[in-house]
């Protein structure tokens, strides 16, 4: 045996040893008609925690953190989203480490870890420590736990989280973080509970679709398409976190009315009083723009909500509309579902993807761009190279004319820029070309200051794309205050990154 296996060895015995230790001082601890549980608890615990979580503590210290853990775990219930944020002197913990302990139970479901993570990086705190076991826990009448036990195929499944941060010091940030925490996870228990009810919706809207063969002012293969896009959404292109219907509804004075459908509401958005619809809106005083796109928009808007996720990612959600039909085709309310595209939307081609794929065979066929031929390929490949978020999100004719403006800029030695508002105009795609001998990180970074100073806005997302023809490219998409798109153009907008 070699010096360092029988180091490694004696490291893991003396491990052994101080867990066994560990698990036999917390059951001394807890004592009572409790000591077993706590036993046990303890065992499993410490068997899901990283290694480094053992080095540099005192084996009181860890006896103290493990019963608190476990007295954590005693106070929660089963069907509910239960979260504690503390310092842990003065706590009844009796340890003191310079840290800050959130801990949370909720029934074993996705998205738990991702959701505290992305919302302790937006409190800017540092994760020291994290231990989550996913337990099967025996409760009895009252609720309370009486046996635990790795979890298994049971259905008492429960994700107890122990997490230690930088330490907080200010009371009501305490407070804050335990009340917002505790909402984030509620949102994460709304979305997983009804993800089934949402992709039954997403059927049932491919299914109503199919009842369309047409709708007015399209060509016959819109409907097929969108179908096709929400399927391909429903098998694994889209994190469904909520969706509600709204109808439109005829109101005083014969006025045409938008108000939430009753009982609709899934996920997060489940609680139609929180909507601007939860009593019917007059569509015109929407604003003339809103009022046409409800009207007589396309049958299927893609955009992002003004609203962050809270659960599994921080960002603006993915917002999802599609118009309900008549059996005139006329539309009569709108299907929305809210959430975010998931790595599949990003990494696939576009002509694997449904809506993509027409939109650039309608960019092909307007260049006049023969299968095989050198620009059916340079526009393919120049299509596949800009960011999918901003490619489902463009109108196809933007898209076109942003292809073209790259292709004639090849060799070209000038800053070129385009700037389209979205469709909802909550942001901007800005597009920015430059000569690749004069591209660096510097120059990106100083682009993207510029923009979002003079756009007053906040950037979502950022690509860059090294591509032919000598040029970089960069692809921004900035939220904007409502009415201020209006005030910049891409000429202006030119001369400053020129500057």
């Amino acid at each position: 045996m070699s010096d360092t296996t029988a180091t490694a060895d004696s490291r893991i015995r003396e491990e052994s040893a101080a867990i066994k230790m560990i698990c036999e001082r917390v059951g001394l601890l807890v004592g009572g008609d409790n000591t077993s549980l706590a036993v046990d608890f303890a065992k499993i615990f410490l068997s899901k925690a990283p290694p480094e979580f053992l080095t540099g503590r005192s084996i009181e210290e860890l006896v103290h953190l493990v019963s608190g853990s476990f007295h954590f775990l005693r106070s929660t219930k089963a069907d509910r989203v239960d979260v504690s944020v503390m310092n842990p002197e003065g706590d009844g913990e009796s340890w003191d480490s310079p840290v800050t302990v959130v801990r949370t139970n909720v029934s074993e479901r996705p998205f738990i870890i991702d959701t505290i993570r992305e919302y302790l990086q937006t409190q800017d705190l540092a994760i020291d420590h994290i231990v989550y076991p996913s337990l099967e826990v025996n409760r009895d009448s009252r609720g309370d736990a009486v046996a635990v036990q790795l979890s298994g195929n049971g259905s008492a499944r429960e994700s107890l989280v122990h997490c230690e941060v930088t330490r907080v010091s200010q009371p009501e940030k305490l407070v804050l973080m335990e009340a917002e925490l505790s909402s984030n996870l509620g949102d994460v228990v709304r979305a997983t509970d009804d993800f089934e009810l949402m992709i039954d919706k997403a059927n049932s809207v491919i299914a109503d679709l199919g009842q369309h063969t047409t709708i007015p002012g399209s060509d016959s293969t819109v409907i097929q398409e969108i179908q096709e896009f929400i399927g391909w959404l429903r098998d694994g292109g889209f994190v469904f976190l909520g969706y509600r219907g709204y109808d439109l509804v005829d109101g005083p004075g014969g006025k045409l009315h938008g108000v939430v459908r009753k009982n609709s509401g899934l996920g997060i958005l489940r609680d139609q009083e929180r909507s601007r619809f939860a009593e019917p809106v007059p569509i015109a005083d929407l604003g003339e723009r809103m009022q046409h796109l409800i009207e007589d928009g396309p049958p299927l808007v893609i955009n992002k909500t003004n609203a962050r996720a809270t659960v599994h990612r921080v960002a603006r959600m993915d917002d999802i509309g599609v118009k309900q039909l008549d059996r005139n085709g006329q539309s009569v309310g709108t299907h929305r579902f809210v959430g975010l595209f998931t790595s599949k939307t990003y990494s696939e081609d576009a002509e694997n993807v449904p809506i993509l794929r027409k939109k650039l065979s309608q960019i092909l066929k307007e260049a006049g761009a023969e299968e095989g031929s050198h620009d059916y390929k340079e526009i393919s490949t120049i299509f596949n190279s800009m960011p999918t978020g901003q490619l489902l999100i463009s109108a196809e004719e933007d898209l076109g004319s942003d292809v073209r403006s790259i292709l004639n800029s090849y060799q070209d030695d000038h800053v070129h820029v385009s700037l389209r508002p979205d469709i909802l105009q909550r942001g901007v795609t800005v597009m920015v070309i430059i000569p690749e001998d004069r591209f660096s990180a510097e120059v990106r970074e100083d682009i993207e200051e510029e923009l979002l100073r003079t756009l007053d806005g906040q950037r979502l997302s950022s690509h860059l794309a090294m591509g032919g023809g000598g040029q970089a490219r960069l692809h921004f998409y900035i939220a904007v205050p409502e009415g201020s798109v209006a005030e910049v153009d891409a000429a202006q907008l030119e001369e400053l990154v020129n500057a």
